[in-house]
């Protein structure tokens, strides 16, 4: 492909490979190239293993769920008894906004009700196969990725200047354990994992609900297990 050698891993056996093999067998260079284009220069992947470390800590683990249970409460409470949506488009931006609420705090996530999706939608459009070749090339889609970029990285960045009293939320702990991490830094890795968290989870989520959807025993199974969790915590809605 333009006078370099690709390989296609097809299948969840072959597909192994490619979390698996050393840098010896699988070169990172390209696909460095294309992270960098996608959160900016300024994402140090040595000290994001460290600040994951400091966001996922129990304390800060036991202080997201009612955040994200407040999220997905009033989410669904906009839903009517019976009707059709799109799993897709439904799990993708509860989960955003879930995401962004622990991650920025709830004044950020309220001023950016509607922005947030959007433009993590412009910034996921850009992986297309010729990005991964050539990551600036000046075609539409690269365009709107910078720009959702430089966007994110601003909101980002300039969050807390709008929170008198932030919340105790993963970018509050990342601005006062962050070391010798500058904010730009910081940013830059917020912007990383509000990405790939909402990719993987949502993807999850979305295939979930439709194989559950397909099977209608597994489905009977899960919903009772629901009703008895609900119960249990006290919570008088289903």
């Amino acid at each position: 492909m333009f006078g370099q050698s690709a390989t296609f891993l097809i299948g969840p056996v072959v597909s192994k490979h490619f979390y698996t093999a050393p840098e010896s067998e699988l070169g990172k260079e390209m696909y460095k190239l294309l992270i960098v284009a996608l959160f900016g220069p300024n994402l140090n992947t040595e000290a994001a293993i460290q600040l994951v470390l400091k966001g996922t800590r129990p304390k800060m683990l036991k202080c997201y769920v009612p955040q994200i249970l407040t999220e997905a409460q009033d989410y669904f409470s906009k839903w009517q008894d019976c009707g059709t949506v799109d799993l897709v488009h439904e799990f993708e931006r509860l989960i955003t906004l879930a995401i962004a609420r622990c991650l920025l705090g709830r004044d950020v996530r309220e001023i950016l009700n509607e922005r947030i999706p959007a433009l993590l939608r412009d910034l996921s459009g850009s992986i297309l196969p010729i990005s991964v070749l050539f990551p600036y090339l000046p075609i539409p889609a690269h365009n709107r990725r910078d720009k959702a970029r430089d966007n994110l990285l601003y909101i980002i960045m300039n969050s807390r200047k709008n929170s008198p009293q932030p919340e105790e939320d993963f970018l509050q702990t990342l601005l006062e354990d962050g070391d010798d991490i500058n904010s730009e830094q910081i940013s830059a890795f917020i912007l990383s994992v509000l990405f790939v968290g909402k990719h993987t989870t949502a993807s999850t989520a979305v295939w979930t609900g439709a194989y559950l959807l397909q099977h209608k025993t597994y489905f009977s199974k899960v919903f009772e297990e629901q009703k008895e969790l609900f119960g249990r915590h006290g919570l008088d809605r289903f």
